[in-house]
């Protein structure tokens, strides 16, 4: 594991490559995926691959309504 690994996972519990490589392991079974990723430098990219665009939506409103969550019992 590379130093900005260790600190992320550190800090945040999982690291940016731990969530990448978690999603690989499962590439097989992935029907559609939704990436937000933000650089160093503060741009940020997304990458989307799915059948259906309101369901890549959906899948966006998931990942924020957990957010919130996690957010609230904080």
């Amino acid at each position: 594991m590379d130093i900005k690994s260790y600190k992320q996972k550190k800090t945040r519990g999982l690291s940016v490559r731990q969530v990448i490589e978690s999603a690989l392991d499962d590439l097989e079974q992935l029907d559609s995926i939704v990436i937000v990723a933000k650089y160093d430098n503060n741009n940020i990219a997304t990458g989307y691959s799915g059948d259906n665009n309101a369901e890549l939506a959906g899948l966006c409103e998931f990942v924020k309504s957990e957010l919130i969550e996690l957010i609230a019992d904080e």
